[in-house]
Order: C-alpha cells, then structure tokens, then sequence
C-alpha cells in the first residue's frame, strides 16, 4: 500500500480525488486529508505518508512553490493537483 495524503481546501475536490484514487489504483491507501499547509504539515509529520497530493492554490498558502519552502524536513513525494 501506497499511505497518501491529500491536500486541498476544497472537500469536495478531496472527495472526489479520494474516490477516483480508490477506483482505479486500490493500492494506494489514503490516510489522511488537510484542508491547508499548517494541517498538512502536521498531517505529513504525524501519519508519515509516503505521497502527498496537494493543490495548486489555497488560501494562506499553496502548493505552486517549490515544496521544500513548505516541507523541508520531510521525505515524501509531493503531486502538484
């Protein structure tokens, strides 16, 4: 199993990636889901998921800039959405 973390301010986006992500790759097990940088960076640190899905833009932060400047101290594969 592949521990995913999705990363998007919208729940209905999250929803609808969860679902797509169960139907057509089974072995990728979503852990957990964050609706901004501050939750993912606790969400990464704390369930230690091996890729992380995080949206392009959100309030108070996104994911357009290089993903060090948001997880520095952290091995996971980050997707740009």
């Amino acid at each position: 199993m592949i521990r995913t973390l999705i990363v998007d301010d919208e729940a209905e986006a999250r929803g609808y990636l969860r679902s797509l992500l169960a139907d057509a790759h089974p072995e990728v097990e979503v852990v957990g889901e964050a609706s901004n940088i501050s939750e993912a960076q606790h969400l990464i640190a704390e369930l230690k998921p091996a890729l992380v899905f995080l949206d392009v833009e959100m309030p108070g932060g996104s994911g357009s800039g290089p993903s060090k400047t948001y997880f520095p101290l952290f091995t996971c594969t980050v997707s740009l959405l």
